[in-house]
């Protein structure tokens, strides 16, 4: 079978001669990581992939290619990926500092309820989210500018 990197700017093939060889990961299985899996779509920012009716059929047919992982995401010495790793490197809507807290779920997850937390919302009447101009590290993108700016390093 012949993989194609599912993120929209990149153009890496699993069958190309001419390239070096390129790893190609699955998705996370949605019934299992269900928010690993939608952080996944999110930030791969695949129409296609976000217009799937079942992920538990999409992530099976979708592949992403290695280069969209940094090094914080990789097992020492290795080519396998941590259990938790979230892609993060030449992804077309993500514009985050390659860091630990972006690149792991765990820091991820981490970050957020932090976040969550450090939003003070009671002064704000109409408290709304504007998901188009979010370029936090967070997707999710929960907080107020102010608070966002708080988390990135």
């Amino acid at each position: 079978m012949v993989w194609r990197c599912c993120v929209p700017t990149c153009s890496k093939l699993a069958s190309d001669k001419e390239q070096p060889k390129v790893i190609f990961r699955s998705l996370p299985d949605p019934a299992k990581e269900y928010q690993m899996y939608n952080i996944w779509v999110s930030r791969i920012g695949n129409n296609k992939l976000k217009a799937e009716k079942d992920p538990q059929s999409s992530w099976k047919k979708y592949r992403i290619c290695d280069i969209h992982f940094s090094d914080n995401c990789r097992l020492p010495n290795e080519k396998w990926l941590k259990k938790d790793s979230l892609p993060t490197l030449a992804l077309p809507g993500f514009y985050a500092p390659d860091n630990e807290k972006n690149s792991l779920f765990r820091h991820f997850e981490k970050a957020r309820v932090q976040l969550i937390s450090s939003v003070d919302i009671s002064s704000s009447p109409a408290f709304t989210v504007d998901k188009l101009s979010c370029h936090a590290p967070l997707d999710d993108c929960l907080a107020t500018p102010k608070a966002r700016g708080q988390l990135i390093s």
